[in-house]
């Protein structure tokens, strides 16, 4: 182990644990400079007991850390930490980090953006960028609705890297964004097509005059002749029914994602809601006297 001060159960520095868990030697200069500099200034508890870290030079960040994790003060507060939680229940945290990442495993990572076509290109700025990665609500918001308008648009092919891009933009969160994607997977994109497609030509038919094309379509599987097929065909070479579809299957998508950002926003806040009355009531059940 290399560093015995700090625990499994204590929240560390993304590539630190990566290091002790693993027993894997540091990148090179890891101790001397910037590695330090990049992983250490942004754990919460060097923030909570020196916040004007990030501005220290890279020789001297790692006397800082070290006069920190050996302080009094450090001590007590990491004592404090370990004693809010039972075994159960950092357990059970570990069963739910597991499950994540399971879940979490085919999507894009800090330590893995590389490896995608075009996510690759911007790999070094999200990786500055803490709203990408954050589950703070306001970045999960955002994530959730960047995931549902850009899911219901047909780029399929691009819709992750769409997706990735428009988080980084908007600042969003691109796990929430990018898993959402999958709601139009090979199974699912006819039926949710043809959904789109109808109920945007309801719309856009209150509006402009419509071709009638899903009443040709049924008219030709119903006679089952070739030439109404082959006249259905020239129809879409004009740029009036071409237009036409492509309006309605977007307006269609629209809706569809304002309707599926609502409801997995309700989902999301019940869930969090949950959870924060959960935890309140252990810290009250913890904190009440014994009778």
């Amino acid at each position: 182990m290399l560093c015995p001060f700090l625990k499994r159960d204590f929240p560390t520095p993304k590539l630190l644990r990566f290091i002790i868990m693993r027993k894997k030697s540091p990148p090179p200069g890891f101790w001397r400079g910037r590695f330090l500099e990049k992983y250490v200034s942004k754990c919460h508890f060097v923030r909570h007991f020196y916040r004007p870290i990030s501005g220290v030079r890279p020789g001297q960040i790692l006397l800082r850390a070290k006069y920190i994790l050996e302080s009094k003060n450090f001590s007590d507060f990491k004592r404090k930490y370990m004693q809010e939680y039972t075994d159960a229940e950092i357990q059970k945290r570990r069963e739910r980090m597991r499950f994540l990442k399971k879940i979490l495993r085919p999507m894009p990572r800090r330590s893995n953006l590389e490896r995608y076509p075009v996510v690759k290109y911007f790999a070094a700025s999200a990786r500055r960028r803490d709203y990408l990665w954050s589950f703070h609500r306001k970045d999960v918001v955002r994530g959730i609705w960047i995931g549902w308008i850009i899911a219901l648009i047909p780029i399929y092919g691009i819709q992750m890297a769409c997706a990735f891009v428009a988080c980084f933009l908007f600042r969003g969160n691109c796990l929430v964004a990018m898993l959402i994607q999958w709601v139009t997977n090979p199974i699912t994109i006819v039926p949710i097509l043809l959904s789109q497609y109808f109920v945007g030509d309801f719309t856009v038919g209150l509006f402009f005059e419509s071709p009638n094309l899903a009443s040709s379509v049924f008219g030709a599987i119903r006679s089952g002749g070739l030439q109404e097929f082959w006249n259905f065909a020239k129809s879409l070479r004009d740029p009036y029914v071409y237009s036409y579809i492509v309006a309605s299957i977007l307006i269609g998508g629209l809706i569809f994602s304002l309707i599926g950002g609502t409801i997995n926003m309700v989902a999301y806040d019940w869930y969090v809601r949950g959870h924060a009355i959960a935890d309140a009531s252990k810290k009250g059940s913890k904190g009440s006297p014994s009778r």
